[in-house]
């Protein structure tokens, strides 16, 4: 019963994005089809990271990483071997989704906290590389000049062709998240994030079954990292900063891990939210990891959640303590 319920959530959640983003399509207005751009390219990077923390428990921090490998790939193709950008898009998938498959092959030995931490080295890592391999990337400098794409003689180079775009992928990573979760390797997915032991125990390969999560997430990353280079045209090392893996996991952690349309609403707050508290100024960053850091705390399984954490706020406030039935009985009689 509970299940059908989430699902009818899920369900109306991407009714209703759908019905917003025809409103910002026909709106023409430049801003928002603009922020929903972004919200596009952190939904795709959120999906992927659903499969590997929401369904696989595969605590990682090295999404923004693929996301880098993903950018850099497809724009030198393009701008060094003069590829197709399609094809280069392809291949920063491809390349993504092997570089994850060999990466984490070795991290698949480590555990929770350890394996969150060989994640944040990895993404740390992988901007390093981008920023100090200076003939390769251009350091510092980026990558720029990224051809345009075109479509049948039609050039992509308007934000509402991007806006088009950029959802019509996301909604095929959606597609390609549901298929996923409700096959049976979705279903060995979820059993290794409950209890790894019991599959383990049937024959599964646990490590198999992790790194196949970890790898369709590092290939949507992949995606969300070469279209946002598409996007701007350009690629910098400091795209991809620690800003950026607190905002990833702030898309998954707010909308609600493991649910269809939690990195929808997540990628929404995402990008919407500084837009309103911009008079922090500098301080901006900081506000919005104290918003992820509170958020955590009080209702960590997100929007789309069972919000059965929300009773537990109660606990943080003092409360009058309670006598034993027996002693308010007898206070009761001394009353009398």
């Amino acid at each position: 019963m509970r299940s059908e319920l989430w699902e009818r959530r899920n369900g109306l959640v991407v009714l209703a994005v759908g019905a917003i983003l025809v409103g910002v399509a026909v709106s023409g207005s430049a801003y928002w089809l603009y922020l929903f751009c972004l919200v596009a390219i952190y939904a795709i990077v959120g999906i992927g990271f659903n499969v590997a923390l929401g369904v696989a428990g595969q605590v990682t921090f090295a999404q923004v990483g693929f996301m880098a490998i993903g950018a850099y790939t497809s724009a030198l193709l393009e701008v060094k071997e003069h590829w197709n950008p399609w094809l280069a898009i392809l291949a920063g998938v491809v390349f993504s989704a092997a570089v994850a498959a060999l990466v984490y092959l070795p991290f698949l030995r480590l555990r929770g906290h350890y394996l969150a931490m060989g994640t944040l080295a990895l993404a740390l890592g992988v901007q390093s590389l981008a920023t100090n391999a200076r003939g390769l990337t251009g350091g510092a400098l980026g990558v720029g000049d990224i051809p345009t794409m075109t479509i049948g003689g039609f050039a992509v180079d308007q934000t509402i062709d991007y806006f088009v775009l950029f959802w019509v992928a996301a909604g095929i990573c959606l597609g390609v998240y549901h298929l996923l979760v409700s096959s049976h390797l979705g279903r060995a997915w979820r059993a290794v994030a409950a209890r790894p032991d019991v599959p383990e125990s049937v024959g599964v390969s646990v490590s198999r079954v992790r790194l196949l999560a970890l790898v369709v997430a590092s290939g949507m990353a992949g995606l969300a990292g070469a279209l946002f280079g598409q996007f701007l045209s350009y690629v910098s090392p400091d795209y991809f900063d620690s800003v950026m893996i607190g905002n990833i996991f702030f898309v998954l952690i707010v909308g609600g891990s493991g649910q269809l349309a939690g990195p929808l609403i997540g990628a929404a707050l995402v990008v919407l939210l500084p837009e309103q508290i911009s008079f922090f100024g500098s301080w901006q960053n900081v506000a919005m990891l104290a918003v992820l850091l509170l958020w955590l705390i009080l209702w960590p399984s997100g929007i789309l959640g069972d919000g059965r954490e929300l009773g537990s706020i109660r606990g943080l406030l003092p409360r009058r303590r309670r006598l034993p039935f027996a002693a308010t009985r007898t206070r009761t009689q001394e009353a009398v």
